[in-house]
């Protein structure tokens, strides 16, 4: 029940189009990431990271002259196309939970000290903590390089664990996955909006042209998977995401206010790279048209 206009708002007044009626396809974030990534629903039985890691998306702005990079967590949303992967920043916490480190210590005789060192809760959240910040602080970097660039970000918060409060302040440990009291969940959604906005707010600054910015969830509330369970989710929540597209030179007005997640590449493709692919979206045109449109 939380409002996040204000949020919406400030996106709206940077020029972005709130699509406030979107659902996502799934309701798992490896199916989902990968409907968007490649605009048409994941097949039952598939395997997500995969197509995640070989995503039609990358591919074809990489075929272009796009330069693709990613910001994954841990081992997923990484590209095969990418030319450089943002997984982290290099500190401790960050050689104990790499999905690659590990995996290197799990072939060698200091397996059973990477088993222990994983199971240390505190550091866990810590390596998490740093990733958010991390990825708000060199997001504007990575806009300031040269020439069209493709930049794929999964943002594991507001997601639990709660590691943060409404000003960015640690949260106890003992309350990382505390569903009982909403307050965590909802300071942490407050504090990482925040700082989204203030990070799309420094890419806009940072950027030789204006860019195209994606702004998603991959899929709603879930409220907690472990018991006991402090209150029911309905499907409908579970699917209810947050979608906002900043698309320079294209016409928003005719997209659909609950445009599909499938179709999100698809108009951007149609916009400013001379594709006519086929919108799923009932509201919206084939043919969104293109003002001065800056590729």
């Amino acid at each position: 029940g939380f409002d996040n206009t204000p949020f919406a708002e400030r996106l709206r007044r940077a020029g972005f189009f709130v699509a406030r009626g979107s659902r996502s396809l799934h309701d798992l974030t490896g199916p989902a990431m990968a409907s968007v990534l490649n605009m048409e629903p994941t097949p039952a039985g598939s395997d997500p990271a995969l197509l995640v890691r070989e995503n039609k998306v990358a591919r074809f702005l990489s075929e272009n002259g796009y330069a693709v990079y990613d910001f994954p967590y841990r081992d997923f949303a990484v590209q095969r196309l990418a030319r450089e992967h943002f997984a982290h920043s290099l500190t401790r916490e960050s050689l104990l939970f790499d999905d690659f480190i590990k995996a290197l210590f799990d072939m060698s005789v200091l397996y059973p000290f990477s088993e222990s060192w994983q199971k240390d809760e505190a550091r866990y959240l810590s390596f998490i903590r740093r990733h958010v910040l991390f990825i708000f602080d060199k997001l504007p970097e990575v806009a300031r390089r040269p020439g069209p660039k493709f930049v794929l970000v999964h943002l594991y918060s507001p997601h639990a664990p709660f590691l943060f409060d409404k000003d960015g302040g640690p949260v106890p440990a003992e309350h990382s996955l505390d569903y009982s009291q909403r307050r965590y969940y909802l300071e942490q959604y407050r504090f990482v909006s925040r700082r989204i906005a203030e990070t799309v707010e420094k890419v806009l600054a940072a950027s030789a042209a204006p860019p195209v910015i994606v702004l998603q969830s991959d899929h709603g509330y879930r409220g907690s998977f472990r018991k006991p369970l402090h209150h029911v989710v309905s499907a409908a929540e579970k699917h209810r995401i947050f979608l906002a597209l900043l698309l320079p030179g294209c016409d928003t007005s005719r997209l659909d206010p609950a445009l599909s997640p499938v179709d999100v590449f698809r108009v951007i493709l149609n916009c400013y790279l001379g594709q006519r692919l086929p919108l799923q979206s009932p509201r919206t045109s084939d043919s969104v048209s293109v003002r001065n449109c800056n590729n």
